[in-house]
């Protein structure tokens, strides 16, 4: 049970340095993490109250005292080793979401997330797309440069579908999170992603598929140099959720 949304955090962080261990955490009240959140200035949606009620109802541990001891000198160790590599992937974060703010196509590809942590994927998207419009003449063909669309496979009368193994894995990589990602509060990506499953597909191949519709919606908000429209985007939503 996670106290705070993200294990690498600065409040995780912070409060792991400052309670290491469950026994060390044991004499918490309400008032006392009150003021730890406050001075490390927290702004999560739980309360205090909520917050050390979330503690106390988490497993306890049935290690001895040495063994315990033990641990909380690693959870420090991990702490100290963590918290410069945190800061330096939110400084090298910031430089990313500058750079693909200042990019001509930048918002094309950032209007596809809400997450503003999602612009390390926007910028892959951007990054391996280019500017050259011609490099993709069509949304099929980003389609399989990004290994979403299956490749047909014939031999004698029988012909299947299989996993398309030579693409841009990053592209790949990067389809696969705005598809993961947009299933969550897409209507039409969340229709097509409970579909496929439905049909006996995996999650990795629920996801390409939601994958390859999102490919002919960024095609062409590409070639057209516009970022994702609801209004401007739906009639092909509406038919891509349709055609799944």
């Amino acid at each position: 049970m996670r106290l705070f949304a993200e294990i690498d955090s600065s409040i995780t962080l912070a409060f792991l340095e400052r309670y290491p261990t469950p026994a060390a955490a044991r004499g918490l009240g309400e008032q006392r993490l009150g003021g730890f959140l406050a001075r490390h200035g927290y702004s999560g949606r739980r309360t205090p109250a909520e917050s050390l009620e979330r503690l106390k109802d988490a497993p306890r541990g049935t290690a001895g005292e040495a063994e315990v001891e033990a641990r909380g000198t690693v959870v420090l160790a991990l702490v100290a080793t963590l918290g410069p590599l945190v800061e330096q992937i939110r400084l090298l974060t910031s430089e990313i979401a500058g750079a693909v703010r200042a990019h001509p196509d930048g918002e094309i590809f950032l209007s596809l997330f809400r997450d503003p942590k999602s612009v390390v994927c926007a910028a892959t998207l951007l990054a391996e797309l280019g500017d050259c419009r011609g490099r993709y003449p069509s949304s099929a063909a980003l389609a399989a440069d990004g290994g979403v669309s299956a490749v047909a496979v014939e031999s004698g009368r029988r012909r299947v579908a299989t996993f398309r193994r030579a693409c841009d894995p990053r592209l790949r990589a990067a389809l696969s999170t705005l598809a993961d990602a947009t299933r969550h509060h897409h209507p039409w990506a969340r229709r097509l992603y409970r579909d496929a499953r439905a049909r006996g597909h995996d999650h990795p191949r629920a996801t390409r598929t939601v994958g390859r519709a999102w490919t002919r919606v960024l095609w062409r908000m590409w070639q057209d140099g516009v970022p994702y429209d609801p209004a401007r985007h739906g009639s092909l939503c509406r038919q891509l959720a349709t055609e799944g």
